[in-house]
């Protein structure tokens, strides 16, 4: 009987990689973010720009309390620190 055999070749080349995102990170601000609105006098900003910090901090504030610290990425902890 004739039988055949089939070689597979593998590639150790690595598979291209996605980039990741922190579930844990959607809904929070970054740390550029807050350094920029520390930085900036609030005679530069306007009263949207305040109010829109003041809500969007807000936000951040309680979504930070709720988080569990397991499941914060880094820069949320040294943010929410």
């Amino acid at each position: 009987s004739d039988s055949t055999s089939t070689t597979k070749t593998f590639s150790n080349q690595p598979l291209p990689t996605q980039p990741t995102i922190n579930m844990s990170d959607l809904g929070r601000k970054g740390l550029g973010e807050q350094a920029q609105e520390k930085i900036t006098p609030n005679s530069q900003k306007s009263t949207m720009d305040k109010a829109g910090e003041s809500l969007s901090g807000a936000g951040d504030r309680i979504a930070g309390a709720v988080q569990p610290e397991g499941q914060k990425s880094t820069t949320q902890k040294m943010g929410d620190a």
